[in-house]
């Protein structure tokens, strides 16, 4: 572009010298006969790139003007034709006649007065708080079947403004690319008389100019966006599914481990009646591992007897596990077991009794032989064949 006039060719077309009969671009074509040419190469060069490209008319009646750009056509309209309306690229075109009604308010009153229309007249309404202001909102979305969306915002001196539109008005725009088929859009015209344009003033209240009436489309409840209630309402519900599901999960795992207990009291029992000969261990005797000895007599080595019984329960062996096998069935030797079948302390030999209070808090069962501390135990229950357990008070007499 020079002084206004656009060429009517592109810097990258090829054009032919009319002077040495070269094929050259257009760009180095002008450099080519400015320099090689002289000054009948520089006069040529200034016809070529001077010479107009006349491609826009006038669309007034009457008018044969033909300018070369969109800027010399608004510059002709407004000196020639300054009666006709310019159209800014905000115009908004009547949905039912097709005419520029210039902007929003224009339209709705376009539609009162050329359409006969009285309920897209536009309201007026003030509001305390920006608070009172969501509220209104959202209720009037939901009483009118309708959903304002946010188009812009402006920050001017002393306030701040806000437009909303109808969000079944617009222009589609498809996004993004790809072989999936492309959801259905929620526009159905690219204009609606209902709207909301809201000052938001520092002091805090609001002036709102709205309108409740839609034009060029139905209501419908269908696509209507959730409110912010409703989106809190939503996350509320979902997270309190979510802590049922998992109450419900620990009852369920509650009333399969219970189940699994009594199961495995039944095993152990079972296990408590197996005979060293049907298993293959000979003669074997254990002690608890608190003891220094871990196996006094022959046969089948403790940590083989041990796992003997993981196999047979199928699980793995955990430390109560352990205990249990160890201090559980007959092959274990009850005259060993001087230790505390929870914390392993020491238990006061038979023969070296000295004070009935060396005794005091230390409970034996009967089934399983075994000696415990009273603190080491939650319950009366024997945690190894979970009978009931008392105070050994007839040996300590």
């Amino acid at each position: 572009m020079q002084d206004g006039v656009q060429s009517k060719f592109k810097k990258d077309e090829v054009l032919q010298c009319v002077f040495c009969k070269k094929w050259l671009k257009f760009y180095n074509l002008l450099t080519h006969l400015r320099t090689i040419h002289g000054e009948e190469g520089i006069a040529e060069a200034r016809n070529l790139w001077r010479e107009p490209h006349k491609s826009v008319s006038c669309p007034a009646e009457g008018c044969s003007y033909l300018g070369t750009s969109k800027d010399a056509l608004r510059r002709h309209t407004a000196k020639a034709h300054p009666t006709i309306k310019r159209r800014t690229r905000h115009a908004i075109l009547c949905t039912l006649c097709k005419k520029d009604v210039g902007d929003q308010e224009g339209f709705n009153e376009h539609c009162y007065t050329e359409h006969g229309d009285e309920a897209c007249r536009v309201q007026f309404i003030s509001l305390e708080s920006v608070t009172a202001f969501q509220v209104w909102k959202e209720s009037m979305e939901k009483g009118f079947c309708t959903f304002w969306k946010e188009a812009g915002i402006a920050k001017m001196y002393g306030y701040t403004l806000k437009y909303f539109k109808c969000n079944r008005a617009g222009k589609y725009v498809p996004r993004g690319r790809g072989l999936r088929i492309p959801h259905k859009t929620m526009i159905d015209t690219q204009y609606c008389t209902s709207f909301v344009k809201a000052k938001f003033y520092n002091e805090g209240n609001v002036d709102v100019r709205f309108c409740t009436r839609h034009s060029g489309h139905s209501p419908s409840v269908a696509p209507l966006a959730l409110s912010t209630s409703d989106k809190e309402r939503k996350e509320l519900l979902d997270s309190i599914k979510t802590r049922l599901h998992r109450l419900y999960a620990i009852a369920q795992s509650l009333s399969v481990r219970e189940k699994t207990e009594e199961i495995m009291r039944k095993l152990d029992n079972d296990v408590a009646q197996i005979e060293n000969q049907e298993y293959g261990i000979p003669a074997a005797t254990l002690v608890p591992i608190g003891n220094d000895t871990a196996q006094r007599s022959y046969g089948t080595p403790q940590g083989g007897i041990l796992g003997h019984f993981d196999r047979l329960i199928e699980r793995p062996a955990h430390k109560t596990d352990v205990k249990r096998t160890e201090f559980y069935c007959k092959l274990t030797d009850t005259d060993a077991q001087n230790v505390c079948g929870i914390c392993y302390e020491e238990h006061p030999q038979v023969q070296e009794w000295k004070t009935e209070e060396m005794f005091v808090g230390w409970w034996s069962c009967d089934s399983c032989n075994v000696w415990m501390h009273r603190d080491c135990i939650s319950s009366k229950q024997c945690p190894i064949c979970f009978k009931q357990m008392e105070p050994d008070e007839l040996e300590i007499l």
